[in-house]
């Protein structure tokens, strides 16, 4: 699995660069950008979140219409990824939502994309470990800051218990 890890953050961060990703524009634009680049278009569904391979050149990411900008920042980025990393041209459906070995790799593509290590470990520091302040810059809600805090060791699962129970105080 470490090879997996590792392959997977490594893809992430140089698609990132290849495309010139930034911070500074609007997510959404830059995500439609290189998902039309892989044959890929976005479309809404009422009851389904995630990515359709049609086939060797063609796929859909669906996105949820109750969902935030935010999360579809993170939900496009996580369907990609299972496109890149899974998707082998036969017709398939990947959810959002799913419970399966996959979903940890895609999760971990999408973090990495969206607030690579480096980059996640420097404004950590600046912003004083703030979700609300990482939220805002990296475009992703507060709750999958807080996971890419842990999976990076900057917090401990402790740590938000904790945190949690003050916020509600």
């Amino acid at each position: 699995m470490n090879k997996n890890v590792q392959f997977t953050e490594n893809i992430a961060e140089r698609l990132r660069k290849l495309s010139k990703f930034s911070m500074d524009k609007n997510l959404r634009p830059q995500l439609e950008n290189i998902i039309k680049k892989f044959g890929g278009k976005l479309e809404q569904y009422d009851n389904f979140a995630g990515l359709y391979i049609l086939d060797n050149d063609n796929f859909i990411i669906s996105l949820d219409k109750f969902t935030s900008p935010l999360r579809d920042n993170f939900y496009i980025t996580k369907a990609l990824g299972d496109y890149l990393l899974f998707g082998n041209g036969d017709k398939k459906e990947y959810s959002s939502f799913r419970v399966d070995d996959t979903n940890y790799l895609s999760n971990l593509f999408a973090y990495s994309f969206l607030a690579p290590k480096d980059e996640f470990l420097k404004k950590s520091k600046e912003f004083k470990n703030s979700t609300l302040l990482l939220a805002a810059y990296f475009q992703i809600p507060t709750d999958f800051i807080e996971k890419r805090q842990e999976y990076l060791k900057i917090i401990s699962k402790k740590h938000k218990l904790i945190h949690k129970k003050e916020k509600i105080r």
